[in-house]
Formats: structure tokens, C-alpha cells, sequence
């Protein structure tokens, strides 16, 4: 995803070995599925902003409850 002043703006996406970005003129809806959906918003900077940054993702939302109500 991309994001801009803390809004998600488009996504990012390889096609055939080229990056290409989508921008969205309204809203930017993630769907990937029970647990891709957290893994996602993980990759793109929002969750855990303590474990993100171990990983050395750059936090864009510190949200520590994202990908934690499975039960």
C-alpha cells in the first residue's frame, strides 16, 4: 500500500518484473484474507510498531492490535 498523511492512496504491485503503482482517487479497500489481511498491513508499515521495527519496516501507524483477535 501507499500511504500519505496516514491514508492509504493506491497500492504497489509487481507485473511481469515491473513495479507499478495504482493510486486510488477514493478509497483503498484490503482484501487478502483471514491471515494475509494483517501480514499485509504489516508490510505496509501498520501494527505492531515495536516488532515492526525489529524487522526494519518503517511504521507508518503504531496499531498493536492488528492480526491479534484470531480467536
Amino acid at each position: 500500500m501507499t500511504i500519505d498523511q496516514g491514508r492509504a492512496t493506491g497500492v504497489v504491485c509487481d507485473r511481469g518484473g515491473q513495479e507499478l503503482v495504482l493510486g486510488a482517487s477514493g478509497e483503498v479497500i484490503l482484501s487478502t484474507g483471514v491471515y494475509s489481511s494483517p501480514q499485509m498491513l504489516n508490510l505496509s508499515g501498520i501494527g505492531n510498531g515495536a516488532a515492526l521495527q525489529t524487522l526494519g519496516i518503517d511504521v507508518v501507524a503504531d496499531l498493536p492490535a492488528v492480526g491479534r483477535n484470531f480467536a
